[in-house]
């Protein structure tokens, strides 16, 4: 009985291990997420800024401005659709990681729980052994 109690809990730690490595691949990848949403939250600033050098007059007079205008706008319209999917996979992400910590979380007092239930079971019959050490010692002085 006492083996099945101690295995059970080698179990629970090795379930806790395992759920803890989840979760920090898990919070690897939201922060992965969370880069590349950066990334092209720079990009579109970069590409928004990049308009304000443009305004001399050969520039507007070339017709090199209509073009960069519509290369910029169809830039920009590429990076919001990238920059909608990154932020869709970083709720994912965070949603993914949640679970992950609640799991590992519910799997860590499992496992104090049994770790604390094993410790007062041994106390327990710690104190039962030493109680009947006393009563045998008294039976014996009498």
């Amino acid at each position: 009985m006492e083996s099945d109690d101690v295995n059970r809990i080698r179990q629970a730690d090795g379930a806790a291990e395992l759920l803890e490595a989840r979760y920090d691949f898990q919070r690897n990848a939201c922060t992965e997420a969370s880069e590349a949403v950066e990334r092209l939250e720079q990009r579109l600033f970069e590409l928004a800024g990049a308009d304000d050098g443009l305004v001399g007059p050969e520039f507007q007079a070339s017709g090199a401005a209509m073009a960069w205008r519509l290369w910029a706008e169809q830039r920009r319209e590429t990076i919001l659709l990238e920059l909608a999917n990154a932020r869709a996979d970083q709720a994912q992400q965070k949603a993914k990681l949640r679970k992950a910590y609640g799991r590992m979380s519910a799997m860590r007092q499992i496992t104090e729980t049994m770790q604390g239930a094993r410790k007062s079971e041994v106390s327990r019959k710690a104190a039962d052994v030493m109680s009947e050490v006393i009563v045998a010692a008294a039976v014996c002085q009498r």
